[in-house]
């Protein structure tokens, strides 16, 4: 009579280990963000008081968190998030917050309903087509595969010009905080009003390599920067150099 097999506790523990391992990948680089990566950009903007904050692509309000570590003040943070789960978790957290308000909702260049792409990592969710012969996104998609099979996962969210917003802002703009993986063009191409009415004093935004995405390209971003008439005064890589921020400030000649 043969043996029976020996279940492999790898096939179970495997998927465990690896949520586990994410969890703290994601913590490690949270504490970055806020802790390392945030200071060095908010110091560059010269003032420990702020009127309105912006944060279009708000992810878990890291830079809302970096601001309150380091003793910043503002009269006001609005930050806009499309994920619904990552907004849920805002809402918990945050909706108490006197001078916060939330949007479960994606900034872009049209008002109409748009599919998220999912991403394992919740810093990556994106509406752009991501580059599948890019070495790191082989990686990332592995990872993704040992937390679920091969389906794509996807939500319907709401996309909306932040020109809709114009009449909807009373005090000054002090910083609009763009990072949505890819999707910085199409942002800005929606806020050429809101830019012209508010005059941010200054724009902090996200860049991608140009091959990270298909059909993104940083020069036509910054080209439209410059239109709206800011100059760079500040660029920080993020670690690993996978992405870099680069603040604007606005130029009055």
């Amino acid at each position: 009579m043969p043996l029976p097999e020996k279940q492999g506790v790898g096939s179970s523990i495997l998927p465990l280990a690896t949520k586990i391992l994410m969890k703290l990948l994601e913590y490690i680089l949270d504490f970055y963000i806020i802790f390392l990566h945030n200071k060095k950009l908010i110091k560059k903007l010269d003032t420990k008081k702020f009127n309105t904050i912006i944060d279009i692509g708000a992810h878990k309000l890291e830079l809302f968190t970096s601001l309150k570590k380091f003793n910043y003040e503002f009269d006001q943070y609005i930050a806009f998030e499309p994920e619904k789960n990552l907004f849920n978790g805002l809402m918990q957290k945050y909706n108490l917050e006197e001078k916060t308000k939330l949007y479960n909702l994606a900034i872009g260049n049209v008002n109409k309903e748009e599919k998220l792409f999912i991403n394992t990592f919740s810093s990556l969710h994106t509406f752009s087509e991501i580059n599948p012969d890019l070495f790191k996104y082989k990686i990332r998609n592995y990872i993704s595969k040992l937390f679920r099979k091969n389906e794509i996962l996807t939500q319907n969210v709401d996309v909306v010009k932040l020109d809709n917003f114009i009449n909807k802002i009373d005090k000054p703009v002090s910083v609009i905080k763009i990072d949505t993986e890819g999707y910085e063009k199409q942002v800005l191409e929606g806020a050429t009003e809101f830019f012209l009415e508010h005059n941010p004093s200054y724009l902090i935004i996200e860049f991608q390599y140009e091959n990270n995405y298909k059909n993104y390209y940083p020069n036509e971003i910054e080209k439209l920067i410059y239109k709206l008439g800011y100059k760079k005064v500040f660029e920080l890589f993020g670690p690993f150099k996978l992405f870099k921020d680069i603040i604007y400030r606005k130029s009055y000649k």
